[in-house]
């Protein structure tokens, strides 16, 4: 371990970075903070939106509505989710190709609040941590699943996607409705649960 610190005097940096779960420098992050999660020794995110000047949702949207394709209004949130590998040095954290969620859950029922995928506009994408497009050449695992990024030790990428506020008219209610973002990453063949609990205003 000393030698890997003679090597690249940034590990030692790095490593005190994951046991206080800092999240690194980025500019490109949402203007509103939402809270950070890890799984020890593997991975650790942190999850933002950007908020719009008037603080609305609505956006026009295509979306299949009574089994016809049109631009409907609908109140939608840009998700950022910075992802860092913080701990696994002999493989690399892939990111498979999923739908990404927020749990917005009462006591009384279930709710899921689910990124878009009607309207190309809204496509999930990835970036580096300067803002420049990330080169994601996908992976098939060897149970047919489509990796669509890959990060090795301490690297980091931040997801751009965009969440179907359900019933969220304003960020401030989104944010207050949201209990936590999950995102899934597998390690050496092992799907895991990124999960990042949204912090109370």
């Amino acid at each position: 371990q000393d030698h890997r610190k003679e090597l690249n005097p940034m590990i030692g940096i790095y490593q005190r970075m994951n046991v206080a779960n800092v999240k690194p420098k980025c500019h490109f992050e949402g203007s509103l903070y939402l809270g950070g999660g890890r799984i020890e020794n593997v991975t650790s995110g942190w999850a933002s939106i950007v908020e719009r000047s008037n603080g609305e949702t609505k956006r026009s949207v295509l979306s299949v509505v009574d089994g016809s394709t049109k631009y409907a209004s609908l109140p939608v949130v840009e998700l950022r989710i910075l992802v860092q590998n913080t701990g696994v040095a002999d493989a690399p954290i892939l990111i498979p190709e999923q739908i990404i969620s927020v749990d917005a859950s009462t006591k009384r029922r279930g709710v899921e609040m689910f990124e878009i995928t009607t309207d190309n506009r809204f496509s999930k994408r990835f970036t580096n941590l300067d803002g420049s497009m990330r080169d994601n050449s996908c992976t098939i695992s060897n149970i047919g699943v489509k990796n669509v990024a890959k990060l090795g030790l301490f690297e980091s990428t931040m997801i751009h996607t965009f969440i179907h506020a359900v019933s969220s008219p304003t960020t401030s209610k989104f944010r207050a409705k949201a209990k936590y973002v999950k995102i899934l990453v597998s390690v050496r063949g092992t799907t895991l649960p990124l999960v990042i609990p949204v912090l109370t205003s």
